[in-house]
């Protein structure tokens, strides 16, 4: 079974299917939202953790739907649409302490997918991040691929290991494709398709340095990854453009989840008051661009009278439960159970329908994972506290409302 739905493949789920639209960087256009309100109707999207969208329905998408939205750069090429897993700071582009816009290598490399369809084999969870210094930072985020900028002549590149190759910002796309070589050829080997990880693994890091650097004849300098003292875990608020005259303003999408109404709304406020494009970021957040600073506090105005938020993170996040096969929970009606009872106090609580934690990108208080059919493992600050069904969750995470303040440390499994 298919666990990374596309749009060309969606993924059948309890009483439907699951179809995921992969967008370039988080980012749509107005005319190009009007396409994804056509595609979900009168329903529901979800924005995922890498700032995609996710819609679940009783059919797939019709060849209609399909065709406009191929039409709109919204789906690639059969072959590899499902491999468009770009992510880039929502903030790229128009961030005041940005070393470089990244957003143009973003293109170059949806581009190089659209144009060699043999990548079709590696493995749908494949994704790069392209980071370029901005306030709000994606390098802490998980991406098989990592691109960092660290001035405006230099990049560094790092796998899945701390140990990264200093690269000429001429050369990135070059080391990208050459890595991706080397992981079809790996793929090529193995007898399911293994993620660059496993590569990276069983090679060695130095290794797969060694082999880039032979097949493109140079040598590049090391650089070790250092932890990220200030990472970000959202993207909300009010934020200064690198032009003065311009804001972009983070809103907080509850569960991650939007109705066509509201989305219709978001659209509306960015298309008078903005350009018209919406940014949904790996925080599963939505970020307004391009705001003149004489139309922010009435976009302000305008969100807030919609009952959204520029300043708070919705207190639980839910991963897409039953309508994905893996959950054992219903985390989304649970979420909405829950999210009453964490109104009083500032605690945050993610619900995951299963060990793989697909939707969990921001650090809460408590994780509720599940472990059996209707049956949660409730964890905090990295230790299991106790097992529960959904229906006693409610009153367990009510009893631990109580620790204090001090100990709702975050927990970052």
């Amino acid at each position: 079974m298919n666990r990374c739905p596309s749009m060309l493949a969606p993924t059948p789920t309890q009483g439907g299917c699951l179809s995921r639209l992969r967008l370039v960087g988080g980012r749509a256009s107005s005319l190009q939202l009007e396409g994804i309100l056509e595609w979900i109707k009168d329903g529901e999207i979800e924005i995922t953790r890498r700032g995609n969208l996710q819609h679940r329905s009783l059919l797939p998408p019709t060849p209609l739907v399909l065709q406009k939205l191929q039409d709109l750069k919204l789906i690639g090429s059969p072959e590899t649409d499902q491999l468009r897993n770009i992510m880039l700071s929502p903030m790229a582009g128009i961030d005041t302490k940005m070393v470089m816009d990244t957003s143009l290598w973003a293109k170059e490399w949806e581009k190089y997918l659209q144009d060699h369809r043999e990548l079709k084999d590696l493995s749908a969870k494949f994704s790069i991040g392209f980071d370029g210094g901005e306030t709000v930072s994606i390098t802490h985020l998980l991406n098989d691929v990592l691109v960092s900028a660290i001035d405006p002549a230099s990049v560094v590149i790092f796998l899945s290991d701390p140990v990264g190759v200093v690269v000429p910002v001429q050369e990135v796309i070059d080391v990208l494709q050459t890595i991706v070589f080397l992981y079809m050829n790996f793929t090529k080997a193995a007898t399911t398709k293994p993620r660059l990880k496993e590569m990276v693994a069983n090679y060695g890091i130095e290794s797969v340095w060694h082999r880039v650097e032979q097949k493109l004849g140079k040598k590049f300098d090391r650089l070790s990854k250092l932890t990220d003292k200030n990472p970000s875990f959202s993207c909300l608020g009010v934020f200064h453009q690198n032009n003065d005259a311009y804001f972009a303003i983070g809103v907080a999408i509850p569960s991650s989840r939007l109705a066509a109404m509201e989305l219709q709304k978001l659209k509306q406020i960015a298309d008078r008051f903005g350009t018209g494009e919406l940014r949904f970021t790996p925080w599963q957040s939505i970020l307004i661009p391009f705001v003149h600073r004489s139309f922010v506090a009435e976009s302000l105005k305008q969100i807030t009278e919609m009952n959204l938020s520029v300043t708070d993170q919705p207190p639980i996040t839910a991963c897409a439960g039953l309508a994905c096969n893996s959950s054992f929970t219903d985390t989304q009606t649970n979420a909405k159970e829950l999210s009453q009872q964490t109104k009083a106090r500032s605690i945050t609580i993610h619900l995951s329908g299963c060990a793989r934690l697909c939707a969990y990108s921001i650090p809460h208080h408590f994780l509720a994972i599940g472990v059996s059919p209707g049956v949660y493992a409730l964890y905090h600050d990295q230790k299991k506290l106790t097992e529960c069904t959904d229906r006693e969750l409610l009153t367990v995470v009510a009893n631990y409302q109580n620790l204090p303040k001090a100990n709702l440390s975050a927990t970052k499994i």
